[in-house]
């Protein structure tokens, strides 16, 4: 592995933003190590990504987190957050209220 990253020279740059959504999941262990505690759950937190491309004025978003009303998701969704590897899920905020409260338009964002 190199020391240090290098970003080759490019006139196309994007400036990409972590946005904390301030969703959680408590998941099961099992779906992600091996081996496992039975019963071991841990907390994973839900990051979307906000992408300028500052010469344009494009922006968008990748991955939207999660509704604060998630019990307002399509069916389907629903019945993977029923399954047993989730045990719980918190959603502070909605993301669009983060965007807007930080200074972002929502109407800046390509659909």
């Amino acid at each position: 592995m190199p020391d240090k990253l290098v970003v080759p020279p490019s006139e196309h740059n994007v400036r990409v933003r972590m946005i904390d959504s301030t969703s959680r999941f408590t998941i099961r262990a099992e779906c992600f190590f091996q081996p496992s505690e039975p019963d071991q759950y841990f907390q994973v937190p839900n990051t979307s990504y906000l992408i300028e491309h500052e010469p344009s004025g494009r922006k968008i978003m990748f991955d939207l987190g999660v509704r604060k009303d998630y019990w307002n998701l399509p069916k389907v969704m629903l019945h993977r957050l029923s399954l047993d590897i989730i045990k719980d899920v918190r959603a502070d905020f909605d993301l669009p209220s983060i965007l807007t409260g930080s200074g972002v338009a929502l109407e800046e964002i390509c659909k």
